[in-house]
């Protein structure tokens, strides 16, 4: 007489088939590949036979199929809830139970047996799926806490950082009010705001630069060909009136390619700040452009102490700040950079040693059109 274990082995695949086709039939718009137990109805069925011929108890059948969080974190990886899971199961044991009741030689303690493993088998998915769920409702309470920790930082931010421009603009606009007949001054203080204004401009827009890199938005760019050392040129000659002759411009070759010149010049301006801010205080800052392998490289060079190694992928992201720096600061800058070089398809390396100092290189593609996303 053939046992309940043989007919349930030899069965199974029949069994599973079976399985598959009422899972569709109960929910037509699921296909079998995508039910959560799909890859381990044939484990249970050889683990249940396990149970009927005495070999394992039913408390232990999850060791004999390994299936209580494997098959739990796959199905909750492909978003099923587990009253899915409940109902897989539910006809599950409904296809084992009625190829039981279709075995005319099948005995009270054999029905049982099948019973008790479908009872613990489901406990023990239960309760793994328990313990998913409070660790997924803990990962998500602390991308919540970033989340809070990050906008409590912003606010600060732009409370501490655009209180002191937004006095200069009230103190250039008095003067212009006191000293309406001399148009010398009122030229001068016209003149202040407006620089201050553009770098108001500057910081918010790197701000938001840095919010939707943050968010996984790719930044959106002007593309048009223009010359980088031209462009670059210009860049420093304006800033030189904030740095003065700390920065130090290497001219060279022309560089001519396509890019957005607004986001580049932002990113070699964020450059030379960070340059100067954590340079060592009297030595120069040194840029320039050229072409390596094809790319367009901008580097900006400073003396100080180096940046060690494994502390550069943290430079990158934002509000993330060098180690033990005090300098004032967002800690947004250099991930706006980053940001940038991506949406040009490019990147940004750093070479740092304290012999050789330390030199950021933005790495462009002579050509960043194709790199730009095509219109749907």
């Amino acid at each position: 007489m053939i046992s309940i274990a043989e007919t349930l082995r030899a069965k199974r695949n029949k069994l599973a088939d079976t399985w598959r086709r009422r899972v569709q039939q109960n929910s037509p718009g699921v296909a079998p590949k995508d039910a959560a137990l799909i890859n381990h109805v044939p484990q249970i069925i050889d683990a249940l036979a396990t149970v009927c011929e005495g070999r394992l108890a039913p408390q232990r059948i999850c060791d004999a199929i390994d299936c209580g969080q494997v098959a739990l974190v796959r199905a909750l990886g492909r978003t099923h809830e587990f009253g899915e899971i409940l109902e897989e199961f539910r006809i599950l044991r409904e296809v084992l139970l009625d190829a039981c009741d279709a075995m005319p030689s099948i005995t009270a303690a054999d029905y049982r047996r099948v019973l008790d493993g479908m009872f613990f088998l489901f406990r023990d998915l239960g309760n793994e799926f328990g313990k998913r769920l409070v660790q997924v409702e803990r990962e998500h309470a602390e991308v919540m806490r970033r989340e809070r920790d990050l906008r409590d930082a912003l606010i600060s931010a732009l409370a501490h950082d655009l209180r002191t421009p937004l006095v200069l603009i009230k103190a250039h606009g008095l003067a212009m009010l006191r000293h309406g007949d001399d148009a010398a001054r009122r030229n001068v203080a016209a003149a202040q705001i407006t620089e201050t204004v553009d770098r108001m401009e500057s910081m918010v827009q790197n701000l938001l630069d840095s919010m939707r890199a943050h968010a996984g938005e790719r930044l959106q760019l002007q593309i048009t060909e223009f010359d980088l050392q031209v462009s670059l040129a210009a860049l420093v000659t304006q800033l030189k009136t904030v740095y003065g002759d700390l920065l130090c411009w290497r001219s060279g070759e022309r560089v001519v390619g396509f890019w957005s010149e607004q986001h580049v010049r932002r990113a070699v301006a964020n450059l030379i700040d960070n340059a100067v801010k954590h340079g060592t205080h009297g030595k120069p800052v040194t840029m320039g452009v050229d072409a390596d392998q094809g790319l367009a490289r901008v580097w900006v060079h400073n003396w100080g102490t180096p940046i060690p190694l494994e502390e550069v992928p943290r430079l990158f992201r934002p509000f993330i700040r060098r180690g033990t720096t005090t300098k004032p600061g967002w800690g947004i800058g250099l991930a706006v950079v980053h940001a940038i070089a991506e949406a040009h398809g490019g990147k940004v390396n750093i070479d740092s040693t304290a012999s050789a100092g330390t030199r950021f290189n933005l790495m462009l593609p002579k050509d960043s059109r194709p790199f730009q996303p095509q219109p749907k």
